[in-house]
């Protein structure tokens, strides 16, 4: 195979300016607390400023030149720095993934963000991170997967995409987007257009022409906006999903405005799983997630491969064999489960027993007092679900936990070969009941562990010796 060598975009002098910002615009404060007043004194203050920023930004284009990555046949190097010089030179078969990241501002440049991942730096960033041209990003696929001729095998349908989008959004996400949008609107464009804005967004006096109290109207628009903004957000991120593979090898991507591609293998897949929000549960549908090196940093990532499998696809994914026996918590161990949901649950029913009889003027807040009593129950029956379909699976092959977990119930496929650890956990008071809490743990930047709780002790730790006993014969 040739040698194939990759220089930084332009781009990635601008990105670096633009990075350290803050710290360019300290030049500017001498010439604010000052004020020069003479033709002189206004030419030198700012002149230093323009002179300083421009420094800055052909520091960055030196950067720029001296950031490249050269590819062999079984090694690549990746070289960077001015006056500390980092190169980092690993084999190609430690390389467990390639993202690219279409961006807009980079875009206009003709750029593109690309990451390299080998695992051993944790955090959004890859090992090795650069700006490359389009043409260039696409030569560099090629050069590290031997050319590969990828063809499509899965692509995911506009209504589909918006069928997942609203069943896998919340409320709380999308405020932490909007109020943010919101804000910097007003730090960019000024207090009147941040009013108007606002406005435009506000639902509240629709609701309360249906007779809400305004405080409680305030809550629902609030929370209305959030979904909208969280589907919109899922929606754009998620568009044109596409699977494109070509023998072990697999790209996705996806995206609208801003595109993302990610580029690996399945044998660096470390786990599959299949989780169920509370609104997919009522469809029994199922988004397919994956675990590996690398995916999922992007930004607003959700990790999904597949988005609203079925329930018959979902269990022909699984290949559980129905002669195994399953392990499930005790039955008396329901308890546990019921503990905490049942407390909420009776508080919250006291104290809007309380207020409704002691308490006049309630009407602002009783309405959100039934919503936490309503999400109280909610949550006290999907414990007994949780309860109901928890289990952890066995075969010579795979390990499958299925748990519950933030309102959502979740299957994880995790091959013997990917397992790193297994732990048994015993509280005080379980000891009591002879349970234990069994976790088990993959590769991934934050630490993936995935838990089953309320286990019978004796049963927890053969399956815990079967476990030991794999990875050995599989290590």
């Amino acid at each position: 195979m040739n040698k194939y060598e990759f220089h930084c975009s332009f781009y990635e002098a601008i990105f670096f300016t633009l990075k350290i910002l803050p710290v360019t615009l300290l030049s500017f404060i001498p010439s604010l607390l000052f004020q020069p007043m003479t033709v002189s004194q206004t030419v030198t203050a700012y002149g230093m400023n323009f002179l300083f920023v421009t420094a800055v930004f052909l520091f960055g284009i030196v950067k720029a030149k001296k950031k490249m990555i050269l590819t062999g046949r079984h090694r690549i190097l990746c070289t960077q720095g001015v006056f500390f010089k980092q190169k980092l030179y690993p084999e190609k078969q430690s390389i467990k993934s390639i993202s690219a990241e279409k961006r807009l501002l980079p875009m206009l440049f003709r750029a593109e963000k690309v990451n390299i991942y080998t695992g051993t730096k944790t955090g959004r960033q890859g090992d090795f991170s650069f700006f490359l041209s389009k043409k260039e990003k696409t030569s560099l696929f090629n050069a590290f997967f031997d050319n590969s001729t990828f063809q499509r095998v899965y692509k995911a349908g506009f209504f589909r995409t918006l069928l997942m989008s609203l069943t896998s959004s919340n409320a709380l996400t999308g405020l932490l987007i909007l109020i943010p949008f919101i804000k910097k609107t007003g730090e960019l464009l000024g207090k009147y257009y941040e009013n108007v804005l606002y406005s435009s967004l506000d639902t509240s006096p629709y609701i309360s022409a249906w007779g809400v109290h305004p405080f409680s109207a305030a809550v629902a628009s609030a929370l209305f906006m959030g979904f909208i903004v969280s589907v919109l957000s899922v929606f754009l991120n998620y568009f044109s999903l596409e699977i494109k593979k070509e023998q072990d090898h697999f790209l996705i991507s996806r995206g609208l405005i801003e595109k993302t591609y990610f580029l690996t293998s399945f044998t660096k897949i470390n786990a599959f799983e299949l989780k169920q929000s509370l609104l997919m549960s009522l469809f029994h549908l199922y988004n397919l997630k994956g675990y590996a090196c690398g995916f999922g940093k992007e930004r607003k990532s959700k990790n999904i491969l597949v988005p609203l499998l079925t329930a018959k696809q979902a269990h022909s994914f699984l290949t559980m064999d129905p002669g195994k026996k399953l392990l499930t918590p005790r039955k008396r161990t329901i308890k546990a489960y019921l503990y905490l949901p049942a407390t909420c649950l009776c508080v919250t029913a006291a104290v809007c027993l309380l207020t409704q009889k002691y308490f006049t003027d309630t009407e602002p807040f009783f309405p959100l007092l039934l919503l936490v009593l309503f999400l109280c129950f909610l949550w006290f029956i999907m414990r007994i679900f949780a309860f109901k379909k928890a289990f952890v699976y066995t075969d010579e092959q795979k390990v499958i936990i299925s748990f519950y977990k933030r309102l959502s119930f979740t299957k994880v496929l995790i091959p013997f070969s990917k397992i790193q650890a297994a732990f048994l956990n015993q509280s005080i008071f379980q000891r009591y009941g002879n349970i234990c809490n069994l976790k088990i743990f993959i590769y991934s930047e934050k630490k993936r562990c995935f838990m089953i709780k309320h286990l019978d002790y004796k049963q927890a730790m053969q399956l815990y010796g079967q476990i030991n006993q794999n990875l050995q014969e599989n290590g």
